[in-house]
């Protein structure tokens, strides 16, 4: 059988005409998505490097790539990252030089550019991108602009500025060190890969099981589409890109851009998503693919060797101000999946046998099934809480607003907050699958959700609320559920207080010994546990409690395993004044462990007994349980 071919590539062998290397992404393969910081990074480490290896000459890694050779091209299987950056540093570099020192300019057109002008590294079915990276190396402005690229470019100006401005001959000594010491290798599958589709299937999976972080959804893509004609495959693989991107909502909320009819404010994205989901049950497909993807021209992939697979980049870039959805596109399919299908059993399997559910369970109808995937994601979108990532910590959001014929009162943050805890607290498939089912059919008004989410949290063994002695610490796996439900009902009941009114009065904490903003503010997150207020290990604590009272419900509280670990066995007083902090920042953990605080902050101490603070708490608290399961039953949400 023949090998793979490997070897070792720097900007100067691209460069050398002899060689004659052009490279292709192909349509299939995400473009550019290097942050600015990841970019920055680049630099700072090409620059130490050669600092530090001077005199050794030794070589700066960037990494590996695999390639299918194919029509004179290297269609790049794995690394279109990797070889964009090298198009990107090519422009920054042959600008900075342009009047310092022609020759070395010229070098890096070369790597940039074939012996006709055009760039060496061709998108696949991406006019737009290949005519911008040709716009880019004439220094031409063009009226497209793709951003990631854009801001890369800028980035490496910037760094070469910044860094080389008081000293041209350092600029012009690092332009020759990347020229001739960054080096890619590269693996070049054989002919046979090319011929063959399912060759293609076993090397990615191959790479997947050995270590490499492929992601799956990006195998099944050339499963899926391997044997369909080339126009299909072009407009699906638009659409799969289109959608397969959770890092933001198909139609983000756009605000202050130059030209008006940019800006998309909260109302306007609200209706956007409406007209695009009448027109999924309307089946115009055709006219909403065209509007939200990325326009391309009809020239199909070769061959399934077009198809790319890229891994999942494991990096720390900085998470602040971004947003993401509360599940993998990996699950997504699943849940779409098992919609198709008809059958829910799919949507439970676990993500990492996602390539096994698919040829157990294949789509009756691929187009159907991508118009479903279509379809879905923008339900999904509007309608479905999403993370941002703020310095704080993750906020849920919601692009769904309230209706004009809203049955019940603040029902839009109601569902936010609900979903919610639903995230954090339930498997996704077993709420979110029948609630995009019912949206799919008709539209809802927020009032009609919250009813559905609750409809069917209840008979999701949720019906009514458990006796209080099976609430207790021994049960806590099996309790979690009825903590982060505790939440919500306090947080409601805040929320559909009337102005002024102490809602909290039966506790006798007294109005103002209740941050009510702090209450609103309550985000759920992840990554909870319930744990002790008075701990087990009692070696430091001045009063004993019995094990049994140690372990009561009112004694538990829901808190993050790094604030539990860090104050494990301090003294209960202790403890209690390290909650002041989160209500004055309005992040409170958990508002039954602040409602706990404000219980010892009145009796002053955390205490056992008929009377005591612990079992007081545990009354009123569990009262205010029962009654929110109690307007459920009775319908008065």
């Amino acid at each position: 059988m023949e090998e793979n071919k490997s070897y070792c590539i720097v900007p100067a062998d691209v460069a050398n005409e002899e060689k004659h290397m052009l490279f292709r992404i192909p349509l299939y393969q995400r473009l550019f998505a290097w942050s600015p910081y990841e970019v920055n990074q680049l630099m700072e480490d090409l620059k130490n490097h050669f600092k530090k290896h001077e005199k050794d000459s030794k070589k700066y890694y960037l990494g590996m790539l695999t390639v299918v050779k194919q029509d004179g091209r290297l269609d790049l299987i794995d690394g279109q990252q990797r070889m964009t950056v090298l198009s990107l540093l090519s422009i920054g570099f042959m600008r900075a030089l342009e009047h310092v020192d022609k020759e070395v300019s010229n070098k890096w057109k070369k790597v940039l550019c074939d012996e006709s002008g055009k760039p060496r590294l061709f998108f696949n079915g991406r006019s737009d991108d290949y005519a911008y990276l040709q716009s880019l190396s004439k220094g031409e402005k063009t009226i497209y602009v793709n951003q990631k690229m854009s801001d890369g470019l800028e980035t490496i100006s910037d760094f070469l500025t910044e860094n080389f401005k008081d000293d041209t001959k350092q600029l012009i000594k690092f332009a020759n060190q990347v020229y001739d010491r960054m080096a890619y290798f590269i693996t070049e599958l054989p002919e046979h890969y090319v011929e063959n589709p399912s060759s293609l299937n076993e090397y990615f999976e191959a790479m997947n099981s050995s270590g490499k972080a492929l992601e799956q959804h990006e195998i099944l893509k050339v499963a899926l589409l391997q044997d369909q004609p080339d126009s299909k495959k072009i407009a699906f693989t638009k659409l799969w890109n289109r959608i397969s991107n959770f890092s933001m909502p198909l139609r983000p909320k756009v605000e202050g851009r130059k030209d008006p009819g940019q800006n998309i404010g909260v109302e306007r994205q609200n209706n956007l998503y409406k007209e695009y989901i009448e027109a999924c049950r309307n089946e115009n497909y055709d006219w909403l693919i065209d509007e939200l993807c990325v326009s391309a021209e009809n020239e199909a992939a070769q061959s399934i060797a077009s198809i790319g697979i890229e891994k999942k980049e494991d990096n720390n870039t900085d998470r602040f101000d971004k947003e993401d959805a509360i599940l993998s596109f990996a699950k997504f399919l699943l849940i779409v999946l098992a919609i198709h299908n008809g059958d829910d059993a799919i949507a439970r399997q676990n993500t990492s046998k996602l390539i096994q559910a698919f040829r157990e369970n294949p789509p009756k109808d691929l187009e159907k099934f991508y118009h479903q995937l279509l379809q879905y994601r923008l339900i999904l979108d509007m309608y479905v809480v999403r993370i941002e990532n703020t310095a704080g910590g993750g906020v849920h959001t919601l692009i769904a607003r309230n209706e004009d014929n809203e049955e019940l009162p603040r029902a839009n943050e109601r569902v936010r907050q609900y979903q919610a805890m639903l995230d954090v607290s339930t498997e996704l498939h077993i709420w979110l699958l029948p609630l995009l089912k019912s949206l799919a059919e008709k539209n809802l008004t927020q009032s009609e959700i919250l009813h559905k989410l609750i409809e069917t949290d209840k008979k999701n063994s949720h019906q009514t609320c458990p006796d209080l002695g099976e609430l207790v610490f021994s049960n806590r796996n099996r309790c979690r559920y009825w903590f982060w439900h505790l939440d919500y009902a306090i947080w409601e009941k805040q929320l559909l207080a009337k102005e002024d009114e102490d809602v909290f009065a039966e506790f006798g904490f007294g109005e103002k010994a209740v941050d009510k903003q702090a209450i609103l503010e309550y985000e759920f997150r992840e990554n909870r546990s319930i744990e002790h207020l008075h701990p087990q290990d009692e070696t430091k604590q001045p009063e004993k409690w019995e094990l049994e009272e140690i372990n009561r419900f009112g004694n538990l509280a829901m808190i993050s395993s790094s604030f539990n670990s860090e104050q494990r066995n301090w003294l209960v007083d202790s403890k209690l004044e390290n909650i002041k902090p989160q209500v004055d920042n309005k992040s409170l953990q958990s508002l039954k462990l602040y409602f706990m605080y404000l219980q010892a902050k009145k009796d002053g101490g955390w205490k056992q007994g008929e009377n005591g603070s612990m079992q007081t708490h545990e009354r009123n608290i569990y009262k205010l349980l029962e009654e929110s399961m109690l307007q459920y039953e009775d319908g008065q949400q």
